[in-house]
């Protein structure tokens, strides 16, 4: 556990930047429980205090067969000292060693900065408030997909994960957003409709990786449900030859309204190529 709440928000953003390497690198079966479970191991290695919570029994449904918890050292801790950050580097290397490619093992120390200074933006943009209720809440970071890339030090990090995750997992660069505009397709052929589905697979994942990164917010979700339906509505004008990407689109659409972000994943990777 962090010692506040705004150092465990910052933690969370941060290990959820440095997550995307392996997890864009890994094998696409890959579990993301897998994932947290290397990231609580590098966690054991920047506990401060270890205290006792066998009295909590949430605590002890969480912790299971363990009995104490621990505190993390302070994520400005971490920024400040160089030493810290070459140790969490070297300590995410080993833990997710058979997950990442040589590339991205050399420049951990890199990611690490780079995640820091992300996370620590993203951070400073997540406004509180009190709703009807009186419980304090967070206003999201990013309305829209495309907002991602308005945060200088979260695009520096993606321009960063692009270089070291393998080079044919990218077909759509993460540090960019998707080129807009309406695009004329003529009559297709099975193997020319088959490659456009692919393509499209390719484009939602990408809004999929935003949306991720911003922790699938809910005005996010809504968006994005919108703009896909708007691109609905624009591929019905020529519904036989757009029928597949049409099916497409309600599948992913179906998906992010019932909140179920790794079967649209599951499913945009399997048409994608991944």
């Amino acid at each position: 556990m962090a010692r506040d709440l705004q150092d465990a928000m910052k933690w969370n953003i941060f290990l959820q930047l440095l997550t995307h390497i392996p997890a864009l690198s890994g094998p696409d079966h890959l579990a993301s429980s897998d994932l947290a479970s290397n990231n609580a191991k590098v966690l054991e290695k920047f506990v401060e205090k270890v205290v006792f919570a066998k009295h909590r029994e949430d605590a002890m449904d969480k912790l299971r067969e363990y009995d104490t918890g621990g505190i993390l050292i302070s994520f400005d801790e971490l920024k400040r000292n160089p030493e810290l950050r070459r140790k969490l580097a070297k300590e995410f290397v080993r833990v997710h060693n058979d997950l990442l490619t040589l590339e991205a093992k050399k420049r951990m120390e890199d990611a690490v900065d780079k995640a820091i200074a992300a996370a620590e933006k993203i951070a400073e943009r997540k406004t509180p408030y009190f709703d009807e209720f009186g419980k304090r809440k967070f206003k999201p970071v990013f309305e829209s997909p495309e907002d991602i890339y308005k945060i200088p030090e979260l695009v520096e990090f993606l321009k960063l994960v692009e270089e070291v995750v393998p080079k044919n997992i990218l077909k759509e660069p993460l540090s960019k957003p998707l080129a807009k505009g309406k695009v004329v397709r003529p009559k297709k052929t099975v193997e020319e409709a088959v490659g456009d589905l692919s393509l499209e697979a390719q484009k939602l994942l990408g809004i999929l990786n935003g949306l991720k990164f911003g922790n699938y917010s809910n005005v996010a979700v809504q968006n994005a449900i919108k703009s896909l339906k708007l691109e609905v509505e624009r591929l019905s004008e020529n519904p036989v030859e757009n029928l597949e990407l049409v099916g497409l689109y309600c599948l992913v659409i179906r998906a992010l309204e019932k909140g179920d972000f790794e079967k649209a994943e599951g499913l945009l990777k399997g048409l994608s190529g991944r």
